[in-house]
């Protein structure tokens, strides 16, 4: 006759036969065990006595499943692409902010041409609308110029919109600076 004894377990479970076949039970120790034979210090006294000790691992111990493995790799995926679009909008961001503040630069050089020809030329302002095709930072850019009187005659309201150009066409308005230019 032959004992199983399990660790968590100490009550004995009899098997009759030669060998025993013992499956694992979810996180357990097995001790397979003979029962005692003829010439030996335990024989007749029923106990087992030892063979050796099994350790069964459950599979998922062993390692990853390949459903871990799948889920694990559509996690990485779906994180993967968020941090991907979060990079391209960044690179937008960055370029649209380079364009704001050419933009912006354009529009105050603007004003500062403005500043100078009525400093040197010592001439008023004409009220009106212009357009100048400008270059600055190796891009080209459309200049809308809106000069307009104010209350007091020495005051100009200018209104400058910068427009970036596209393959030679005007795109939509990228920067507005709206400053006020006096005589004095």
């Amino acid at each position: 006759m032959i004992h199983l004894f399990h660790r968590t377990n100490p009550q004995p479970v009899e098997f009759r036969g030669e060998f025993v076949r013992a499956t694992a039970r979810p996180g357990g120790h097995v001790v397979v065990a003979r029962a005692g034979q003829a010439g030996s210090p335990n024989s007749g006294t029923g106990q087992a006595r030892p063979l050796r000790e099994l350790t069964f691992v459950r599979r998922r111990d062993a390692g990853f499943t390949l459903l871990e493995l799948l889920i694990a790799l559509a996690i990485l995926a779906i994180v993967s692409i968020a941090v991907f679009n979060q990079g391209s909008d960044t690179a937008r961001q960055i370029s649209g902010l380079e364009q704001q503040t050419f933009a912006r630069w354009v529009a105050e050089n603007e004003v500062a041409k403005l500043r100078l020809k009525l400093r040197l030329e010592d001439e008023p302002l004409r009220p009106g609308s212009s357009r100048d095709r400008v270059s600055h930072g190796d891009r080209y850019w459309q200049v809308v110029k809106d000069i307009t009187t104010t209350e007091h005659a020495w005051l100009y309201r200018v209104e400058v919109s910068v427009h970036p150009l596209v393959e030679g066409r005007e795109a939509d308005k990228v920067d507005t600076l709206v400053a006020f230019v006096g005589l004095h």
